[in-house]
């Protein structure tokens, strides 16, 4: 038996993203965050360049404009190409996330072909997610369950030749199914 879609489904909890439940290091804008993340990727990158390695970022998950205090710039598309042209370079790219994306309640297939045209795309977390963030909710589901095609996500994938893996990761619960076996499946 598979549990409901309503049973699924993850309201947005403000109490877990609310400031006053503060990071370890207090309230950190978007500003300084950014500088955190060029101070590392402008030694980062070099490195991964001379030993032939990618570093690919994943999306803020949940993309919500903040978490813990900390000012998200991972949470929409903007966000995302802000970074990938921050240190210029073959090597600095995303682990895409579909659902991630989806989430964030922008145009999903136009935020994936601008990364793979540019060939920002390392690696996908291949996901089909019902609601977006802003709405108020969002819910695992299975691949073809969700709001996306993903048969046009994976010819997009194709017609730009990607090469690099797909993880249906972040399966939905099915009912006698631990190991999450038959919802990978």
């Amino acid at each position: 038996m598979l549990l409901t879609h309503e049973s699924a489904r993850v309201p947005v909890d403000s109490a877990r993203v609310a400031p006053e439940v503060l990071a370890p290091y207090g309230q950190i804008s978007a500003d300084e965050l950014r500088a955190r993340i060029r101070y590392f990727y402008e030694r980062v990158i070099p490195v991964a360049e001379e030993a032939g390695v990618n570093v690919g970022a994943h999306p803020d998950d949940p993309p919500e404009p903040s978490y813990r205090g900390v000012q998200q710039i991972l949470n929409c598309v903007d966000g995302l190409k802000r970074l990938v042209d921050l240190v210029s370079s073959p090597r600095s790219g995303l682990l895409l996330c579909v659902g991630t994306l989806h989430e964030m309640g922008e145009d999903t297939m136009d935020a994936i072909e601008y990364f793979l045209q540019r060939g920002k795309v390392f690696y996908v977390h291949f996901r089909n997610p019902r609601g977006t963030v802003r709405r108020g909710y969002y819910q695992e589901d299975f691949l073809d369950k969700g709001d996306l095609d993903m048969l046009a996500v994976m010819r997009l994938f194709h017609r730009y030749a990607y090469q690099g893996g797909l993880d249906p990761d972040h399966a939905i619960g099915v009912v006698n199914d631990p190991d999450g076996r038959i919802a990978f499946a």
